[in-house]
């Protein structure tokens, strides 16, 4: 991921439109095996619906952390800032969400086949799994080097721009502990993993199917896939429960992509340089952060 990063830096003059299409193409193939995997464990299959009450429980608290966050730097940091013009532009939903569904019928296709007995493809996928995983960080490095205006941001704005996603950082790691002492069957260390994907459900279900087993790996698909669904569909429920950088703090690392739109309708269009910024900064965290409470 730090190669990708100097080969995005020393390319950032170039538009490089292929990159978003390769990591999509990697992202739904990895996700492909890894609903056959999952769909090839029968034990699995049966506990989906304990899987997924264990990642709501995961999500909702994280969430509920960092959505707390966010509405404490609002008011210290931000609330002089709240002329908000919200745009009232009607964007279709659907360009919203066609990303995410290639993202999760890869998934779905792959646990089907698996479910109709195809498991041989598996076989064959399981050794290629680790170097599509190295590709996909070489990737996602590659697009977070190419972002070189963002260190121009920092210089000025300052460093209020980094309080906001540090909040998001630690509110969903404390809830996801919370979360993680009230599950029985599941470490808090397992808990705060699966948080620490905040919203990007594709690299961590992979990463923490790779390191960890299936099981946590659907469960991090499940969990961060629902915090994303919960950001597009309820933000100006979260604005008002929480203010306007909630759905940011929210969208996690898909506040510079996916949930964009969304919180530049509800938010505001002056908090959009935030929100790019907030997922820029959460992105190369998220490997990181599930490395280490992996392997702690």
């Amino acid at each position: 991921m730090t190669l990708g990063g100097v080969v995005g830096f020393m390319l950032r003059k170039y538009r490089m439109v292929f990159l978003s299409i390769v990591i999509q193409l990697i992202i739904c193939l990895l996700l492909f095996f890894l609903g056959l995997e999952l769909g090839s464990d029968a034990t699995l299959r049966g506990e989906m619906s304990l899987l997924g009450m264990q990642a709501s429980v995961i999500t909702l608290l994280s969430l509920l952390g960092s959505l707390l966050m966010s509405a404490i730097i609002y008011r210290l940091f931000f609330k002089k800032f709240d002329d908000r013009v919200q745009d009232k532009t009607k964007e279709k939903r659907w360009g919203f969400f066609k990303g995410s569904i290639a993202i999760f019928l890869s998934f779905f296709v792959g646990l089907v086949l698996a479910i109709l007995e195809l498991t041989t493809l598996w076989n064959y996928g399981a050794y290629m799994v680790t170097p599509l995983l190295y590709a996909l960080l070489f990737f996602v490095g590659i697009s977070v080097g190419k972002e070189h205006t963002l260190l121009f941001s920092i210089r000025k704005q300052g460093a209020r721009f980094l309080i906001l996603p540090m909040g998001t950082l630690i509110g969903t790691l404390l809830g996801a502990a919370l979360a993680g002492a009230i599950l029985s069957d599941f470490s808090i260390l397992d808990s705060m993993s699966v948080g620490s994907g905040m919203g990007y459900y594709s690299l961590s279900s992979v990463l923490l199917g790779h390191a960890k087993g299936i099981k946590l790996g659907s469960i991090a698909l499940m969990s961060n896939v629902l915090r994303e669904l919960i950001t597009l569909f309820f933000a100006p429920l979260l604005i008002k429960a929480f203010g306007p950088l909630s759905p940011i703090s929210a969208g996690g690392v898909t506040s510079m992509d996916i949930t964009l739109p969304v919180i530049i309708r509800f938010s505001g269009r002056e908090y959009a340089a935030l929100a790019i910024f907030h997922g820029a900064v959460l992105d190369p965290i998220v490997p990181l952060l599930i490395s280490l409470f992996t392997y702690a």
